[in-house]
């Protein structure tokens, strides 16, 4: 049946379809914009912000960028109108008081334009190939007549265009419309139909310019005060250039863990075999440690120390615990600092009751202007005591006559410093003197006790003498012996 050119017209008018052009538009909103996070350090608390899609297309692919300490949930659809409540998990481990922020990004749906593209029909008396074609705006139609005769094609609906095409020869148009176009052959009234649609193409984008920024206003606290720190010893006794171990218990009584925790010492003299580490809540961890004492002169010997042991931590009160020390007297000659006689090492490193007696004749020659503080501390050997010391040396002294009053220079002191032996050279010559009569003293002294001995010895020896001759006497005058009675009758 050959239809009529209003006919067909009429037909087209009927099923001709809009096809309407809509861009998308996304739009996310996140509440609230600021979340505040309120905690102690190392607890792990959740929030939630609620997230919706205002916009006029779906989002895609919802994503926070990373906040340390903070765990965001992500999202792979939120459609258009969609609300959605999600947690915001936060263990932050630091004591802090700050503002922070995540980017939200994500991606949607949108067009863009195709390249433009060109297609040909091909005209005879049996019609149009192909009849229907499927274009988008922009593209272009060629029409090309095959035939030994002269063809004339013109627009029904959509776009209006009428075009005579002789044999062998062509005709252009490009469609910048959205629609269907139908158009007919007037000579055999063959029928075409265009099919123009939107040139756009569905693409999946992210654009940074629609990112949005969410706030974390953070205020974490230090607040774990429930903590027990034991010194294993409070009371150490050790020698200047030995090793001692110890140790240091640390119980997290908290419910949440104790983070960063790190020992120190006042003195700098503990070398800790842990730091910067965890405590689980509940738990305790002991933590050894060597004690080296930083001691470099013997004046800084037979004193107690008192050092500090010092635990702190990323969220929990500081605590300290300490340890008295008290080191060992030592006359080790390596511990002086600058330059000391030879002979008054070698005296202090002996520390005899005849070398102190000798060591004080030469501290007594030094002149009256010396000053008694720069005498710091004198002791013999770590098996006398200092009180048990000083009686010997003041009993001894006293016998040969020498005030203990003037012994006051000697039981205050270890060492004496650089500046008091300064005079040492140049006080050498009376030192020696006072040496010397110290000496012929001792001598004189020792010779008076021998010959008052031997008096004593000589003395008692002629008492018992006269003693025993006058008993021999007065025994011979009461009984005289007689030859008569001295003898016995051998028949008796």
């Amino acid at each position: 049946m050959v239809l009529e050119k209003k006919q067909v017209t009429l037909i087209v008018s009927i099923l001709l379809l809009a096809i309407p052009l809509t861009f998308a538009t996304p739009s996310l909103v996140i509440t609230p914009e600021t979340l505040n996070v309120t905690q102690t350090v190392g607890e792990t608390q959740t929030y939630t912000i609620e997230l919706h899609n205002n916009g006029t297309t779906d989002i895609n692919n919802l994503s926070f960028t990373p906040v340390s300490g903070y765990t965001f949930t992500p999202i792979t659809l939120l459609t258009v109108g969609q609300k959605l409540t999600i947690n915001v998990v936060a263990t932050i481990n630091t004591v802090v008081n700050n503002l922070v922020t995540s980017i939200v990004s994500y991606s949607y749906i949108t067009s863009q334009p195709s390249n433009p593209v060109t297609y040909t029909i091909q005209v005879n008396d049996t019609g149009f190939m192909p009849n229907l074609q499927t274009l988008k705006d922009g593209d272009t139609i060629i029409w090309e007549n095959i035939d030994n005769k002269t063809h004339v094609i013109s627009s029904v609906s959509g776009e209006t265009f009428t075009y005579t095409i002789a044999s062998n020869s062509t005709a252009t148009k490009t469609f910048n419309t959205i629609g269907i176009n139908v158009y007919i052959d007037d000579d055999t009234f063959q029928v075409g139909q265009l099919d123009v649609l939107d040139n756009s193409e569905q693409i999946v984008v992210q654009n940074p310019l629609l990112n949005v920024n969410f706030n974390l206003k953070q205020v974490i606290n230090s607040t774990i005060s429930n903590i027990d720190l034991i010194l294993f010893n409070h009371n150490i006794d050790m020698e200047w250039d030995e090793s001692v171990e110890s140790a240091v218990s640390i119980k997290n009584n908290a419910n949440i863990d104790l983070l960063n925790v790190n020992l120190s010492d006042s003195l700098q003299w503990f070398n800790f075999t842990q730091t910067m580490f965890n405590i689980s809540s509940g738990n305790t961890e002991v933590v050894t440690f060597d004690i080296f004492p930083s001691i470099t002169l013997s004046s800084e010997t037979n004193k107690t120390y008192n050092n500090t042991v010092t635990m702190t931590s990323n969220n929990g009160i500081a605590l300290n615990q300490t340890m008295e020390i008290f080191i060992e007297y030592s006359n080790n000659v390596s511990l002086f600092s600058g330059d000391v006689d030879e002979q008054i090492q070698n005296l202090i490193g002996n520390g005899t009751i005849e070398d102190l007696k000798e060591l004080l004749a030469i501290l007594e020659g030094y002149n009256n202007n010396t000053n008694e503080t720069n005498i710091v501390y004198l002791q013999a050997n770590d098996t006398i005591e200092v009180g048990v010391l000083k009686q010997q040396l003041k009993d001894f002294l006293e016998t040969y006559g020498i005030d203990s009053g003037e012994l006051h220079r000697v039981f205050n002191v270890v060492s004496v410093n650089d500046e008091y032996l300064k005079g040492l050279n140049a006080s050498n010559e009376l030192m020696a003197s006072e040496i010397a009569d110290l000496n012929e003293r001792q001598k004189k002294i020792d010779e008076r006790s021998f010959a008052l001995s031997a008096v004593i010895i000589m003395a008692l020896f002629l008492v018992g003498g006269t003693f025993l001759l006058k008993k021999y006497v007065y025994n011979k005058d009461k009984n005289p012996l007689t030859p008569q009675e001295g003898t016995f009758d051998e028949e008796d």
